[in-house]
């Protein structure tokens, strides 16, 4: 299936992700040290880099990051360790799971992070007439330009790169707002009611769409049918 570069504990420590990925069919190269990862990034491509914050931490996470070229990165995290995990977040990591992992839901996150399609202009994310500039920090509906505060900015960007998934409160707060994933629940909820307000105003109906219980989606036709 994928091509993964899996970055965790020695054998005696290492936890069950590399038997879930070998048993759904992927190819997974072991690296458990700077040495080995330093090997690993300049003898092969991977579509995706596996990084356990408790190997090596900080310090071994910039030289993965430096060499990983266009590959995804996915965190995983104790909650120990967790604020080095907001810190790999920031630094460039496209998503993170806890410790101990779930099998099902790390095989979702694998495939999701691994078909993720790579906008045609780079720094760009295109929906419909809706274009998101991820260089700029602008968002254009059309010719018209939405004017969102960096909260709100952040929240339309992780929904877009994440469209047809359903994100909880929890992954929008830690993967949205960084240093501020610890503010309370309906401070997200304002951030999306305040984006929903100014997206409504330029026509755009039914982009956010709340399933109750779990979280927020934006789905790709809701463009098409915010249109009619």
């Amino acid at each position: 299936m994928f091509n993964i570069l899996l970055v965790e504990q020695p054998q005696l420590q290492r936890s069950n992700i590399h038997s879930c990925l070998i048993k759904a069919g992927n190819s997974v190269v072991l690296a458990d040290g700077p040495e080995k990862v330093d090997i690993a990034l300049s003898h092969r491509q991977y579509q995706l880099v596996i990084f356990d914050i408790s190997c090596g931490g900080l310090k071994l996470l910039k030289t993965v990051i430096a060499g990983k070229l266009q590959a995804k990165l996915l965190l995983v995290s104790t909650r120990e360790r967790f604020a080095e995990c907001l810190q790999g977040l920031n630094l460039g990591a496209d998503d993170y799971i806890d410790k101990p992992v779930n099998p099902d839901s790390l095989m979702v996150q694998v495939k999701d992070l691994c078909l993720r399609p790579e906008s045609n202009v780079p720094g760009i994310i295109q929906l419909g007439d809706l274009q998101l500039n991820t260089s700029s920090k602008q968002v254009r509906l059309g010719s018209k330009q939405v004017k969102l505060t960096p909260s709100e900015y952040r929240i339309l960007e992780l929904l877009l790169k994440n469209q047809s998934e359903v994100l909880s409160h929890q992954r929008i707060n830690v993967l949205a707002r960084g240093k501020d994933s610890n503010a309370p629940k309906n401070s997200t909820e304002a951030h999306i009611c305040s984006l929903r307000r100014k997206l409504f105003r330029l026509g755009l109906t039914d982009l956010i769409r709340t399933h109750r219980g779990f979280g927020y989606i934006i789905e790709p036709q809701s463009v098409a049918n915010s249109a009619h």
